[in-house]
């Protein structure tokens, strides 16, 4: 399942300057599950069979992430034909998070392996967030023979992860 909304408006002040805010949300989530055969084989020519061990992993994954940002441009045009200079401010953030586990079962189907059977749980647990936020100012100067172009921009970055693990082994 995945959703976005966004919603934006303009506003002018007055004849010169607008002011534009738009504001977007969106999350999504979504599992996985499967399980995976597999067999383990050994090459020799004095053993009846080649495979020593079967087994399955099963696989069981919820992910979720959720993103909103909001932006605000002010544009301000001057009496000079093809001035103009705007300010924009940018604000990200978004969350996401994972919830697995993963379960291997095995069996050996031939005598002298160092295990019978084999249950191995591994859960994973993972969650981060982000942030950024980025500051624009742009000016545009006309001249006789074209136009001079500058501006400046700072983009700051937040991030942060947590990742937790645990496995059981049980033979």
């Amino acid at each position: 399942r995945v959703l976005f909304r966004s919603i934006g408006w303009d506003y002018t002040l007055n004849q010169r300057t607008t002011l534009t805010t738009a504001i977007s949300i969106g999350d999504g989530r979504f599992r996985n599950n499967d399980v995976q055969p597999y067999t383990w084989t050994q090459k020799t020519s004095s053993l009846p069979s080649d495979t020593f061990l079967v087994g399955q992993q099963v696989n069981d994954q919820t992910n979720f992430w959720k993103y909103g940002s909001l932006q605000w441009m002010l544009r301000k045009t001057t009496p000079r034909a093809g001035e103009e200079w705007t300010v924009d401010l940018n604000l990200n953030a978004s969350r996401n998070g994972t919830d697995a586990q993963f379960l291997n079962l095995a069996d050996s189907i031939r005598g002298g392996i160092a295990f019978d059977s084999l249950k191995r749980q591994q859960n994973n647990n993972g969650s981060g967030q982000n942030r950024v936020i980025t500051a624009q100012y742009d000016h545009i100067y006309p001249m006789a023979n074209g136009k001079w172009e500058w501006g400046l921009r700072s983009n700051l970055r937040i991030n942060s992860s947590k990742d937790r693990k645990s496995t059981r082994l049980n033979s």
